[in-house]
């Protein structure tokens, strides 16, 4: 099954605002009778922070240049001191604008998985909703990291498409004309993991009474 690109971003809309709406936080509006809340969670801000705004490498890179400049400068030693210093601050600026991103990020997002969708609920400035019914999806693949937390990539069925700058930060990286959604930062991927492969290995056993377990998300390990 298939929707063209225009139904899936017509999902993509403006949130309802809070005091307006009595429902379930993290949908956009009330789910019909028959349908459940299988999942909730948010992202991990720490994992933000590592993963999309790179907060490491861009400590690692004025570490690399204030070393840089300490070994090929020839200034006295109060010049010296007071440029890194500078250096220092700029770093101290730099990484709170990042984890300030990423925290903000964390705590307007949030996952839910019922048992006929995905919604991705985002947004700072705006809240954005965007509604995967799950026989719109291929299949669920993941990647866990050290500290706990997965990266958790949608691969939509062809013909079904969604912008990538609409979606950024909650798109797959790279994948720019076939749009992946990738829920970041999940804190509990083992729950997430069997719920979404129960799901989905169900649809697609209902649409066609086959299903891949390379492709089911407890089997598939995905580089992003």
């Amino acid at each position: 099954m298939s929707q063209d690109s225009n139904a899936l971003i017509q999902a993509i809309s403006g949130a309802d605002d809070a005091s307006d709406f009595n429902g379930i936080k993290g949908l956009p509006d009330q789910p019909p009778d028959g349908e459940e809340v299988v999942w909730q969670g948010e992202p991990k801000w720490s994992a933000l922070a590592t993963r999309l705004f790179r907060v490491r490498l861009v400590l690692a890179y004025f570490v690399l240049l204030a070393g840089f400049t300490a070994l090929i400068s020839e200034a006295a030693g109060p010049e010296l001191l007071a440029t890194l210093v500078w250096q220092f601050c700029l770093a101290i600026l730099a990484t709170s604008i990042l984890i300030g991103l990423a925290w903000l990020y964390a705590t307007t997002t949030v996952y839910t998985v019922t048992d006929k969708r995905l919604v991705l609920e985002f947004g700072v400035a705006f809240t954005m909703s965007l509604n995967i019914p799950w026989d719109l999806v291929e299949s669920a693949a993941n990647k866990t990291f050290s500290d706990g937390t997965a990266d958790v990539v949608i691969k939509l069925l062809p013909g079904n498409n969604v912008s990538y700058v609409t979606l950024w930060p909650f798109a797959r990286p790279w994948y720019f004309m076939k749009v992946q959604p990738m829920l970041r930062g999940v804190k509990d991927p083992n729950v997430l993991a069997e719920a979404v492969a129960k799901i989905i290995d169900e649809s697609s056993n209902s649409n066609d009474g086959t299903v891949d377990d390379s492709d089911s998300l407890s089997s598939v390990q995905v580089a992003t």
